[in-house]
């Protein structure tokens, strides 16, 4: 299933592990995504069972609950086409995309972690 609106091209065309109907069957089990359906906060929708946040620019991004973030930051920092990605670029792109409370600091955390990126640091201070 491809969205052909720009606007709603989202998880469906990024992973074949996470497409927008796991994301929907997901959201309707999650204690945190339930809490946020019950009382929506301004800024948030819901469309076809799936929480969104809106921008100001009109964009929807999915929220995404717990149990896929790690899935979600390995396929956007880990494979060999995103190079181990620093945490400004994996920031930018996953926001552009998805998004969910914190997300930053998780993002932060999870390179911070990785082994590769602390094995393969490059110094990008002067000598």
């Amino acid at each position: 299933m491809i969205a052909t609106n720009p606007k709603t091209m989202l998880l469906n065309t990024l992973t074949t592990d996470i497409t927008l109907d796991i994301l929907k069957s997901e959201h309707k089990i999650d204690a945190e995504t339930q809490r946020l359906c019950f009382d929506i906060p301004p800024g948030f929708i819901i469309e076809n069972d799936i929480l969104y946040i809106v921008s100001k620019s009109n964009m929807k991004r999915p929220f995404i609950l717990t149990a896929l973030r790690h899935k979600l930051l390995t396929y956007f920092h880990d494979p060999p086409h995103c190079g181990h990605m620093g945490v400004r670029k994996t920031t930018f792109s996953m926001q552009r995309r998805v998004y969910w409370k914190d997300m930053q600091q998780e993002i932060f955390d999870y390179i911070k972690t990785c082994v590769t990126c602390q094995t393969i640091q490059i110094s990008r201070t002067k000598p």
